[in-house]
């Protein structure tokens, strides 16, 4: 009865040290996040068949959980803040916020949830997941490639491109069309990366008071 036991607890040791003396399986597998600071979500769209009209939004948050080795695991879900949409031109963006499209006060958020990871090549997947905008949820795909990898600063990083045209008349925003593009082309230019969040930038000191007379 003891023998067994002694037996056991020396395989167990073994084991132990085995595994604590292997760098690649004592590691635990890393944790990568979004890089908030690296990452853009860029639309393009034809204006009246003039010109192509180009904004961005300013605020949004990704949940990521990357795996470089089965992409296909990988899975990421984005909220878009929709009040935040810049075009560089103050009354667009303020129409842009209206009934007419986003209709912020209503539906103040866009979102994105994955549901496939397809790997297509060597450097490259398709990206399946479900887009809930003002109000309503349809499926959409982009293209994902990978721009490069590496170490930076101590981390590992990725960086990606991701691309993929909808139809906003899908999602019922038809103000104008077709003479304003129904077909809207959206990029994100992301890095995700091991290493933790920047601390927030201390606010700027306030200027001075104006002397009194």
């Amino acid at each position: 009865m003891i023998r067994p036991m002694l037996r056991s607890i020396a395989v167990a040791g073994l084991l132990g040290a085995a595994l604590a003396s292997n760098p690649v399986l004592a590691a635990a597998a890393p944790t990568y996040r979004a890089d908030l600071s690296h990452t853009q979500i860029l639309f393009s769209v034809n204006h009246f068949g003039h010109s192509i009209m180009h904004g961005t939004f300013k605020s949004f948050t990704v949940d990521l959980k990357f795996n470089p080795d089965k992409p296909e695991k990988t899975t990421v879900s984005a909220v878009i803040d929709a009040n935040s949409v810049d075009t560089g031109f103050v009354p667009r963006d303020n129409h842009l916020k209206t009934p007419d499209f986003f209709d912020v006060a209503k539906f103040p958020n866009l979102t994105f949830k994955s549901t496939k990871v397809e790997k297509t090549g060597a450097d490259t997947a398709k990206v399946t997941g479900n887009l809930t905008m003002i109000g309503v949820t349809k499926p959409v795909t982009f293209d994902a490639k990978l721009v490069g990898s590496g170490p930076a600063m101590g981390a590992t990083v990725y960086g990606f491109t991701m691309s993929g045209t909808l139809k906003r008349s899908d999602w019922g925003m038809t103000k104008f069309t077709p003479n304003l593009g129904d077909d809207v082309a959206f990029t994100i230019e992301s890095e995700v990366t091991t290493a933790p969040p920047m601390p927030a930038m201390p606010a700027p000191a306030a200027p001075p008071a104006a002397p009194k007379n």
